[in-house]
């Protein structure tokens, strides 16, 4: 989006102000997260979609329980993902140590979607394709495999996309394109 206003603007098709005005204000945000290494999304193949319910990209290790996804940070400082059916508000001390949240139930205004975006954390809920069973500890994906806690998971919050691997991430940067758009905005 921001590519092609930029574009267009180059080639005098649109004005500044038109680009500035076709680009989703709230799209802006997905500059300010990790994304993952497109290199390394070629080996990977996503397993299931789920709703992308907060912006960026996260990779850690399963767990289903939220005072396990404290002990981890605090104890062993391991990137976690808080794999839930759903979340509720006595999860938020594991949701803050975890890197991004996985639920199964939950739309975009679901407790887990609404807590992640305020915390600027990776959330991808609904994803009614996968069974989170936290009682026995697993995840069933559509293709039959079951994930266990401590796997390695990757979720993309931007996409929707879940990855029964560690994708390599890209911290966020200022690119090029954005700070042409900042610099317009100014």
């Amino acid at each position: 989006m921001v590519r092609l206003a930029i574009d267009f603007v180059k080639e005098g098709t649109w004005t500044k102000e038109h680009a500035m005005l076709q680009i989703e204000p709230n799209k802006l945000n997905e500059f300010l997260f990790p994304r993952f290494d497109p290199a390394d999304l070629k080996n990977a193949k996503p397993v299931a979609k789920g709703l992308a319910a907060s912006p960026g990209a996260a990779v850690g290790k399963v767990v289903f329980n939220p005072e396990k996804a404290t002990k981890m940070k605090t104890e062993n400082n391991m990137k976690v993902i808080l794999c839930r059916e759903e979340t509720s508000p006595e999860d938020i001390v594991g949701m803050n140590s975890s890197v991004g949240i996985l639920t199964s139930c939950g739309g975009q205004t679901s407790h887990a979607a609404v807590v992640t975006r305020q915390m600027g954390k990776t959330c991808v809920c609904g994803c009614t394709e996968i069974v989170i069973d936290e009682h026995k500890g697993i995840i069933r994906l559509p293709n039959g495999k079951e994930m266990k806690e401590f796997d390695d998971i990757s979720i993309d919050g931007t996409t929707g996309l879940i990855y029964d691997c560690a994708v390599k991430q890209i911290e966020a940067e200022i690119t090029p394109e954005l700070n042409v758009i900042l610099t317009w905005a100014d």
